[in-house]
């Protein structure tokens, strides 16, 4: 799996754990729905990537770091691999 998918992943966990559904994070980051789903979809499905501009708003609204979205690892989060994560 690629970098792109695992974080992708970890956005589509983060929103799931989160209570919000697309709708919703797209309202606080300024998008529309359709542009979460993208973000969430595989890229060989259409998927696109966040704007490095809207990350940070989107690890605001569902209350995780931007360092743990983009690459998986949080600075409380140590010595795991990329799949426990």
């Amino acid at each position: 799996m690629s970098d792109i998918d695992l974080m992708k992943k970890r956005l589509e966990r983060a929103l799931l754990i989160s209570g919000m559904n697309q709708t919703e994070l797209g309202k606080i980051v300024g998008v529309s729905q359709q542009a979460v789903q993208k973000w969430i979809s595989p890229v060989g499905e259409g998927g696109t990537v966040p704007r490095l501009s809207k990350f940070k708003k989107i690890a605001e609204a569902l209350k995780v770091s931007e360092s743990w979205l983009l690459t998986g690892i949080d600075s409380h989060i140590e010595n795991m691999t990329r799949e426990e994560l």
